[in-house]
């Protein structure tokens, strides 16, 4: 087992393998030592296919995206492999494998929704501003709503003949319905996958009273 420790522009690095490409894998020393306590455990040796990064090779991935050549990746600066605590394994090998059954006792699970060959050290939840695929979610749900405030904001407006206050004032109390309206339908749902739960029943009940108010208000 490799325990090589240097330093550099991403901070301390502990080796603590090698990439299936032959280069170092390196990662933060308090990833790493939890990494050595897991091979300690019986995780096997190997299957990584990526760990720390520079930021120099963060850049360069995430050029490659942007350009549409390479896979998904984080804005430099933001990635948690530039931080040392995140490995990208070969989900075929053995210590994926192993890391499915046991990595969460060791405080690594995966981090990223749609990449299962993503480990990540403390479990640092995806945001908006470092997984784009999320972000593009999030802006695609504000363009439905947007798109569907503009639709029923015009033909309002056509047929009532509003002014342009009126008509302002129609498209943001649509928002607000529709904002509402999702809201609630969230949570109601949620409160009837726990309902019967004293706690489920209140977020039922949170979420009746949302539906209550949006449909009233359009009745």
């Amino acid at each position: 087992m490799l325990t090589t420790s240097t330093t550099s522009s991403s901070g301390s690095q502990v080796v603590v393998g090698t990439l299936i490409t032959g280069e170092r894998a390196w990662l933060s020393p308090a990833a790493a030592a939890s990494y050595q306590q897991m091979q300690a455990a019986g995780m096997p040796a190997g299957g990584i296919t990526s760990a720390g990064r520079s930021s120099a090779a963060q850049a360069g991935l995430y050029q490659a995206y942007l350009n549409g050549t390479g896979n998904l990746a984080a804005k430099p600066g933001t990635s948690p492999h530039e931080k040392g605590i995140a490995l990208d394994m070969n989900v075929a090998s053995s210590a994926h494998r192993w890391l499915l059954a046991n990595g969460a006792k060791y405080g690594w699970t995966q981090a990223v929704p749609g990449e299962p060959w993503h480990w990540q050290y403390g479990g640092a939840a995806a945001t908006k501003s470092n997984i784009p695929v999320i972000g593009g979610l999030i802006d695609g749900a504000k363009n439905v709503v947007g798109d569907v405030t503009g639709a029923v904001t015009s033909g309002v407006s056509s047929a009532l003949g509003l002014n342009d206050i009126a008509t302002t004032a129609t498209s943001v109390l649509l928002r607000i319905v529709f904002v509402v309206g999702g809201v609630g339908l969230v949570v109601l749902g949620l409160g009837r996958m726990v309902a019967s739960t004293a706690a489920g029943q209140k977020i039922q009940t949170l979420g009746d009273q949302g539906l209550s108010t949006v449909t009233g208000g359009l009745a």
